[in-house]
């Protein structure tokens, strides 16, 4: 019996298929939460909460000297449903 690797219909050997992982999406990851409100509700924006809250830094505009003014915030990474994620294996995800 021939080795289906090695030959293909016109007698030439096949390539390697490149081996590739596909990572979950953020819909079926256990970091991938809703955010609460202060009601204690939780609201339509999802977060990744893999790593702890980063710092977001957002330029607002500019003041009368010309200066640049900044706003910053803290918060985990917004992330969509549909995202996928090479921060970690999908043995880890749900």
């Amino acid at each position: 019996m021939s080795d289906p690797r090695i030959n293909d219909r016109r007698g030439q050997e096949k390539p390697d298929r490149e081996k590739f992982h596909v990572y979950p999406t953020c819909r079926t990851c256990k970091y991938f939460e809703h955010f609460v409100s202060a009601q204690g509700e939780p609201t339509q924006e999802t977060v990744c909460v893999i790593h702890p809250p980063m710092l977001h830094p957002q330029i607002k505009g500019v003041d009368e000297q010309g200066r640049t003014i900044w706003d910053a915030f803290a918060s985990w990474p917004p992330v969509g449903p549909a995202q996928r994620c090479g921060q970690h294996v999908s043995k880890e995800a749900n």
